[in-house]
């Protein structure tokens, strides 16, 4: 019989995943869930992509907070620019939270429906847990001699790695990333088992500029861990 109060699968992968990105040297940040429309449209995204289709909310507090992030991408680069406007640089950061479809915005994804007066029915989001990662300046060399080094793909990708590693993640691969708002050359898709579970790479400048982070390097990844549960901590 499971213990009393002891964590469950997610909370497990949750505590393990913050873990390992704070030993790497990534702070964690909480930003809003509610983001601007033009914040989504800004990441380039095609037309198709569910990313674009959002939860709206019915009487937002400002412009700036007028639908449910899809992504946590545009929290994390808002929350970037911040720390380089106040010359906080370098800044690694991540963030572990829910990112929110709209229903039937996923093919064949189930969505839950909660009954409402009468006849009538709501449909609500899809919560989907995911932990997203921005990289912008040079590296701390974790020796002893402290030396810096330029943060690029390959650390980001390193970075990943230690943390599947530290998950005891099954096998993995990485494909050619397809995510319009990633440099074409520096990018990948994150594959444990044959299922995709995020992507990593470089920011198209672009992009960054549309944040605010002017000529700033950015490298970004977003994984979800509900995709990565069935193959990590001994939960297969």
């Amino acid at each position: 019989a499971a213990a009393v109060g002891a964590l469950t699968s997610a909370q497990r992968l949750r505590r393990a995943v913050s873990d390992l990105l704070a030993s790497c040297g990534l702070d964690a940040v909480i930003t809003y869930t509610f983001v601007a429309a033009e914040h989504l449209a800004a990441l380039g995204l095609q037309a198709a992509d569910a990313c674009l289709t959002p939860v709206a909310l019915a009487n937002p507090m400002s412009a700036e907070k007028a639908v449910m992030r899809t992504t946590l991408l545009p929290g994390l680069l808002t929350t970037l620019r911040d720390n380089v406007s106040r010359q906080n640089y370098p800044a690694h950061l991540f963030e572990l939270g829910r990112v929110y479809c709209a229903p039937g915005s996923q093919p064949g994804a189930p969505s839950d429906v909660l009954a409402g007066s009468g006849s009538l029915a709501v449909e609500l989001p899809r919560e989907l847990e995911a932990v997203g990662i921005v990289l912008s300046g040079p590296l701390v060399s974790e020796n002893w001699t402290g030396i810096q080094r330029a943060t690029d793909f390959y650390a980001l990708k390193g970075i990943v790695d230690r943390v599947l590693d530290g998950l005891r993640a099954g096998e993995r691969s990485y494909t050619r990333g397809a995510e319009p708002f990633l440099h074409p050359g520096k990018s990948a898709t994150v594959v444990l088992a044959d299922r995709p579970v995020g992507w990593l790479g470089q920011v198209r400048p672009d992009v960054a500029a549309a944040f605010g982070l002017g000529d700033n390097e950015v490298y970004a990844a977003q994984l979800s861990l509900e995709a990565m549960l069935p193959s990590v901590l001994g939960t297969a």
